[in-house]
């Protein structure tokens, strides 16, 4: 079985353990046990979409408990919860509480049962976590709509991220210590402490996307004079280039949307 330490970890925060298994549940739509929950690792999901395949460590992190920091390297998306009656001061509190754990995020969210404030929007929008509420559909509400709030908006961008270890669907542009004689299975479940080299793989894997960003970015800098002199339709044509060569160093692919599950 694969190290609980080697897998990318969500960190919910809730008030409680009674809340937290229920906003787990929720999110993986799957009953999860209170009984397993006194380590902190209330379950493993199994993301499965079209374009690939992962396994998630879900933590919860409850008021006043203390942050189990060893995990910290492994923590890749936040979840803090807030009841009807919590705003602002609790979102800063659980924030203050985890922050340690949860600095290097990639996946900020928060989820507000009950309607949303604007100090609460600005909270939100000032430590760069997306606000998600459970907003009723309007009678206009279209149907494509519906993973623009509550459970389904909070998986939709658990689905855009790309966790450490996940497996491509098509199989392409894998490390080649994935695809040389170990299967999709061997990836995500292993009985070797080696079941984390797929980190430093995937690394490896992304270091020319990234090389790539890193030489248009400086030449950007040297050129700034040049560009200037630029028409518009040109300059927007540069800085187009540049975001794809943003995105293409962060993901294993820039043609897919995650949000299609």
């Amino acid at each position: 079985m694969l190290n609980i330490e080697c897998l990318p970890i969500l960190v919910v925060s809730a008030c409680d353990n009674s809340r937290a298994t229920k906003i787990v549940s929720d999110v993986v739509q799957q009953d999860i046990s209170q009984n397993n929950t006194e380590s902190g690792e209330y379950c493993t999901w199994n993301i499965e979409n079209k374009y690939y395949n992962a396994k998630v460590s879900i933590h919860a992190l409850l008021d006043e408990q203390t942050p189990p920091l060893h995990l910290t390297p492994t923590v890749e998306a936040h979840l803090i919860y807030l009841e009807a009656d919590e705003g602002k001061e609790v979102a800063e509190r659980r924030l203050h509480l985890s922050w340690d754990l949860v600095a290097n995020a990639q996946v900020r969210l928060i989820l507000k049962d009950g309607s949303e404030s604007e100090a609460l929007v600005d909270w939100a929008l000032r430590h760069h976590y997306e606000l998600v509420t459970f907003a009723s559909p309007t009678e206009d509400f279209d149907d494509e709509e519906e993973d623009s709030y509550g459970y389904q908006r909070v998986r939709s961008a658990l689905h855009a991220h790309t966790w450490h270890g996940l497996v491509r669907i098509d199989g392409l542009d894998l490390p080649a210590s994935i695809t040389n004689g170990n299967s999709e299975n061997d990836v995500i479940s292993s009985d070797s402490d080696e079941s984390c080299n797929s980190w430093g793989s995937w690394e490896q894997w992304s270091g020319e996307r990234e090389a790539t960003f890193a030489n248009m970015l400086g030449s950007l800098q040297t050129d700034r004079n040049a560009l200037n002199s630029l028409a518009d339709n040109e300059r927007r044509r540069q800085a187009e280039l540049l975001l794809k060569a943003f995105r293409s160093a962060l993901r294993p692919s820039e043609s897919s949307d995650p949000n299609n599950t």
